[in-house]
């Protein structure tokens, strides 16, 4: 890994900047809209008339956020409210504490990046994944390639000794890049998340089910994961499987 030196710093911003975007945050509410004891707070700390204007103010603007937020999905799938934002979060948001915000369809916080990858970077950063085994694997070769046996060992350990350490670096590093890129496949194969795979049994919406709701098969999944197609919320999908359950339940 290069260390974190102001150059490097900006040699991993030229690396990484195709797949480091937005990967999906949501907005930020006013926690004065969001939270009655702030409000009151807040009311107590101004000067007077101010205190009467905003206590008509407040509660309206309280009341609009609400509903902005609430309309973003279906009534009848509950949902929780992060207590860093104060934002209603859809299905498979989570606040990641690093970024400081909501990513929708979180996955994990790669320190490497310095970014989230969530809904918008995830495809870039499978991307990434195969196209650094791919850089590794060539390296690979060529650091096999360079390895002739038929020496004597002191001379070989002289002419071939810091060739043959790089081999197995490179093979190290090869095989956690390969195993990173095969897990991410498999989650892009049963369209989960690493956060969702990992904690499953902490998550409302999954911790009482026997599968994944939003499993559509693995063509779709992979359809959808890297073109978006077929496109729909989460919410629906949740929705379309709590409604395939209640009829096979009633059948």
């Amino acid at each position: 890994m290069i260390p974190d030196t102001p150059g490097a710093h900006q040699i991993r911003r030229l690396t990484l900047a195709p797949i480091a975007p937005d990967p999906g945050t949501l907005p930020v509410l006013p926690r004065i809209y969001s939270q009655e004891d702030q409000v009151d707070e807040v009311l107590a700390s101004l000067p007077p008339p101010w205190p009467q204007a905003a206590q008509v103010q407040a509660p309206h603007s309280q009341e609009e956020a609400k509903e902005e937020q609430t309309a973003m999905v279906p009534q009848a799938i509950p949902l929780r409210r992060c207590r860093f934002c104060m934002v209603l979060q859809p299905l498979r948001a989570r606040h990641c504490r690093e970024c400081r915000r909501c990513v929708r369809r979180y996955d994990h916080h790669c320190p490497w990046m310095e970014n989230c990858v969530g809904e918008r970077n995830h495809p870039l950063f499978v991307a990434y994944l195969a196209l650094q085994l791919a850089v590794l694997l060539w390296g690979l070769y060529l650091a096999w390639s360079g390895l002739h046996f038929f020496q004597p060992w002191g001379l070989w350990l002289r002419s071939s000794g810091l060739l043959f350490a790089t081999f197995l670096l490179l093979s190290l590093f090869s095989l956690v890049a390969g195993l990173l890129l095969a897990s991410h496949l498999y989650l892009v194969a049963s369209n989960t998340t690493t956060w969702e795979f990992m904690s499953s049994h902490r998550i409302a919406y999954l911790r009482q089910r026997p599968g994944n709701p939003f499993d559509r098969g693995l063509t779709r999944n992979v359809a959808h994961f890297f073109c978006g197609w077929p496109s729909g919320s989460w919410e629906t999908l949740w929705v379309e499987e709590e409604e395939k359950e209640g009829r096979s339940q009633a059948v």
